[in-house]
């Protein structure tokens, strides 16, 4: 079942697709897992999410205070070129 999702008018590095990423997610030729494990206020671990090593938050210049889930690769096409000299999937 394909992940994507719209990502409107959103900068061209906006992540397309839903998060938290599956354990067997692989439509993102720059995507590398990666497992974030946040606290609670009291410094109790919550429950480890999967990740991309490579999502950032960014924030819209267009807008401000609007933030979305970047990837620090780029656009689709960054992406693609990242995974070619990589050695990776395309």
């Amino acid at each position: 079942m394909p992940t994507k999702r719209k990502t409107g008018d959103l900068p061209s590095d906006a992540c397309p697709f839903s998060r938290p990423f599956r354990p067997d997610f692989d439509e993102c030729p720059g995507y590398l897992a990666a497992e974030y494990t946040a606290v609670d206020m009291t410094y109790r671990q919550l429950a480890p999410v999967a990740t991309c090593l490579h999502l950032l938050v960014g924030q819209d210049p267009r807008r401000p205070g609007r933030h979305y889930g970047a990837c620090a690769l780029g656009d689709e096409a960054a992406r693609q070129a990242w995974a070619r000299r990589a050695g990776s999937r395309t």
